[in-house]
């Protein structure tokens, strides 16, 4: 199962704000000290806060993770993923993945009864510069060794739309 990151963030912080959660933004912690009550925190912009919990959601170069002493760091791996969301055609019914072709693997993950989650992983490669109109001829070019489904998938693919369903592929992580 898969969802959309701007859905998920919705849904978060809807939950989050019911339960009263002290939620920041615009700001980084410089730095946190658990006692027996909390922990206390100070905010780069200066102000500081005493917190139950402290969830640090900074991905994978996390700075709460240096704070608390894990030495845990990102390794390349040599492989790329590109992510777009696409409309699902009414044959797809669960996460499948194809390997081979161009590419290591091109998989999709259903969203929504609507919608999936379309990914496919190739070498890591500098694409950081390419255009939205090259992105998308990229993972055109990338998912054509896979049919059926990705056919549908493919036709959806569109210029100059960031990220919504339909919309060109997403940024690639390594």
């Amino acid at each position: 199962m898969g969802i959309y990151r701007p859905d998920l963030a919705r849904v978060l912080m809807t939950r989050a704000e019911r339960a009263e959660v002290k939620a920041r933004f615009s700001t980084s912690v410089r730095s946190q000290d658990q006692d027996v009550d909390g922990v206390n925190v100070t905010f780069a912009d200066g102000s500081t806060g005493h917190y139950e919990v402290v969830i640090g959601a900074d991905g994978l170069r996390s700075a709460t993770r240096r704070m608390l002493g894990i030495a845990l760091e990102a390794q390349p791996v040599g492989m790329e993923i590109w992510r777009l969301f696409a409309p699902r055609p009414p044959r797809v019914t669960g996460t499948e993945l194809f390997y081979g072709g161009p590419c290591y693997i091109a998989g999709y993950a259903l969203t929504s009864d609507t919608t999936l989650s379309a990914y496919l992983t190739e070498d890591a490669q500098d694409r950081f510069s390419t255009s939205p109109d090259e992105q998308v001829v990229t993972v055109r070019e990338l998912s054509e060794a896979s049919h059926g489904p990705w056919d549908t998938i493919r036709e959806s693919m569109v210029d100059g739309i960031g990220g919504g369903v339909g919309g060109r592929p997403g940024r690639r992580c390594g």
